[in-house]
């Protein structure tokens, strides 16, 4: 498909002058000069990036806590009087969050303690260390149950990333598009304006002939008041194509961030017969707007599914084994550990659930069809697309049919155009003759130029179905 569409921006065959500007080179500019492109384009580079996020939520995480604490408080034992306690905590772990509802956390726990000023009477161990490791063990069976949270934010996570890369694109495609139009829009402008001089001539011609004639006595004078008005005609059809041209040029500028009035040389011509002879055979794949559609489902699918799971009650089963060090020292209460003498084993459920049954039933029943109509709209904007397509091949058949026989008829007219000058020199025929040939030269040639843009236009549709390449080109 690139080489099928490459006649959008590659003519290699061209002979290249100084002042020739080729799509190519224009394109090259409109990436480099176009903020819109540029902003696109780091959009979607950090939208690559940023699509590893998805990965934080289920990787392992280091978690870490330090604390110091100044207690005043009167203690619950009478018999234990003090200043202060003072404490000095430290906690350090790997924790990890599975895509099954399992949550795991493994820390290390050291807590120094010391109490100022205490009674004489107090036991001994002033100050005093502990040291906890703790391995923690969270299984979620309602919310969350068998992961299905995790995942959807998950999955909520990877879509959104990967929505604003296929919008970012989507946006990239659509310039390009516009900028390829923009700058065969020139091209078929200077063509007509070259049309229309032509047939200014042509006029200028016939009315010389015919006013010649009338002062001659050899014609009505009508048929010189006739080609008067076709020629003021023609003059208007010229500044009208002068003054699209400048439309067409600041359009061209437009993109590639030129000034309006930044004047251009010499654009690559167009292949009228290769472009009527372009096959196109199956899509080469989905557009990126489509493909930003399927990620914005699939990313409103798990933020739905992220409220139903929200709204159930929490039943989590828990626990917890931790071996206990304890010591005048850091180093002597790491060392207790290790003997398991002491160790602490939690087990236990934790409940968690709402009462308003009505509403909670009415929030997954209502996200659930949130998610479906997501998924719908996607589907439809597959068909659509399909539709499309076909839309286009066909519309490209029918037009490369009339270009083709547009083509033919330039031939033939100039065929028959150049047959009439043979015989006007011969003095076979009339300057008249010679003068009507030549407007249906150019009509042929004005209808030629309508085709082949029709033609282009829906071509360049066709390179929204390609993929981009790093650096932005198809």
């Amino acid at each position: 498909m690139k080489t099928t569409l490459s006649f959008l921006f590659l003519f290699l065959s061209v002979a290249h002058s100084e002042d020739l500007l080729t799509m190519n080179q224009y394109l090259e500019q409109v990436r480099s000069e176009n903020y819109g492109y540029n902003g696109a384009m780091q959009n979607r580079q950090g939208s690559k990036e940023s699509a590893v996020q998805s990965d934080l939520l289920t990787s392992f995480r280091l978690e870490g806590r330090y604390q110091l604490q100044g207690d005043q408080k009167l203690s619950q034992n009478p018999a234990l009087t003090y200043e202060r306690l003072d404490s000095e905590s430290y906690s350090l772990g790997l924790a990890k969050t599975t895509t099954f509802g399992l949550d795991m956390k493994l820390s290390y726990d050291i807590n120094k303690l010391e109490y100022v000023n205490p009674d004489p009477a107090m036991p001994s161990g002033n100050p005093t260390s502990l040291s906890t490791p703790t391995l923690s063990l969270t299984q979620s069976l309602w919310r969350n149950g068998f992961g299905r949270l995790t995942q959807a934010q998950v999955e909520a996570a990877t879509s959104q990333a990967e929505y604003e890369q296929q919008n970012s694109e989507a946006l990239l495609d659509s310039l390009i598009q516009k900028a390829i139009t923009a700058y065969w829009n020139l091209v078929f402008q200077r063509e007509i304006v070259e049309i229309q001089k032509a047939a200014l001539k042509q006029s200028q011609a016939l009315f010389d002939y015919n006013s010649r004639r009338s002062r001659m006595n050899l014609a009505d004078r009508a048929d010189s008041l006739q080609s008067k008005a076709t020629l003021e005609s023609k003059k208007l059809d010229l500044q009208i194509a002068l003054d699209n041209e400048g439309v067409r040029l600041r359009e061209f500028n437009l993109y590639r961030n030129k000034p309006f009035d930044a004047q251009v040389g010499s654009l690559m011509p167009l292949d009228w017969t290769y472009i009527s002879k372009i096959k196109l055979s199956e899509r080469p794949g989905d557009r990126a707007d489509v493909k930003a559609s399927k990620a914005q489902a699939q990313m409103n699918s798990a933020n739905h599914r992220i409220i139903a799971e929200n709204a159930r009650p929490l039943l989590n089963l828990f626990g917890s084994y931790s071996l206990n060090g304890r010591a005048s020292s850091y180093g002597d209460a790491f060392s207790d550990t290790s003997s398991a003498n002491r160790p602490t084993t939690v087990i236990g459920l934790n409940l968690s659930m709402p009462l308003n049954f009505d509403s909670l039933k009415k929030i997954e029943s209502g996200a659930r069809v949130q998610a479906n109509a997501a998924e719908i709209v996607y589907q439809q904007k597959l068909l659509d697309q399909e539709a499309q397509w076909r839309d286009i091949h066909e519309r490209v058949v029918a037009t490369q049919r009339r270009v083709e026989l547009s083509e033919s008829i330039v031939k033939a007219q100039l065929e028959k155009l150049e047959y009439e000058r043979r015989r006007l020199r011969e003095g076979r025929t009339s300057t008249y003759q010679v003068l009507l040939f030549e407007q249906d030269y150019i009509n042929a040639r004005m209808n030629r130029v309508q085709n082949a843009s029709e033609l282009i236009s829906l071509l360049s549709q066709v390179r929204l179905y390609d993929e981009i390449e790093e650096g932005g080109s198809k």
